[in-house]
């Protein structure tokens, strides 16, 4: 099961758990943002990580830029999200 954001997972650790299914034997589960919780999750979360830290920077120096000159033109920048793999999946 993929879901949105790790912090549902979270909740989809304990909805799966009531239900009496283990992870990842009866459901494999990935998250997405790679938050410090994650890796102490049992079973640790595989997760899709986000590089927030380079994706804020970009974000700056496109504010700063179009700061500078309101008239440059739009520019699309795209970041890799990279794939953790734990035991949850």
């Amino acid at each position: 099961m993929f879901v949105g954001n790790d912090a549902m997972a979270v909740g989809a650790y304990q909805a799966l758990y009531q239900a009496g299914l283990q992870i990842p034997q009866d459901m494999a589960l990935v998250g997405y943002d790679d938050i410090e919780l994650a890796r102490y999750m049992t079973p640790p979360l595989t997760t899709i990580h986000q590089p927030k830290d380079e994706l804020g920077e970009l974000a700056i120096d496109v504010l700063i830029h179009r700061m500078a000159d309101p008239q440059q033109k739009q520019q699309r920048v795209q970041l890799t999200p990279e794939l953790v793999v734990r035991g949850s999946a």
